[in-house]
């Protein structure tokens, strides 16, 4: 599973402390704004991190036809 964030500003002590807590195998830029932290896991403060640098988040699987596949 993969988690999505996305942000105006996003900030890469954020990205960094967001793919600790998700235990993320590593961080990277889908596109200015977006990024992909790969093998993530639901956990305890992802919420509060992003409420408070103004993010949108989302888990999203691991899927072939996704359009944040490597294809």
């Amino acid at each position: 599973m993969h988690l999505v964030i996305q942000g105006r500003d996003v900030e890469t002590t954020d990205l960094k402390h967001l793919a600790k807590l998700a235990g993320a195998s590593r961080i990277e830029a889908v596109t200015p704004g977006v990024f992909r932290l790969w093998n993530a896991r639901p956990a305890a403060g992802i919420d509060e991190i992003c409420a408070r640098a103004g993010l949108d988040y989302a888990f999203v699987p691991e899927s072939p036809s996704s359009p944040l596949s490597d294809s």
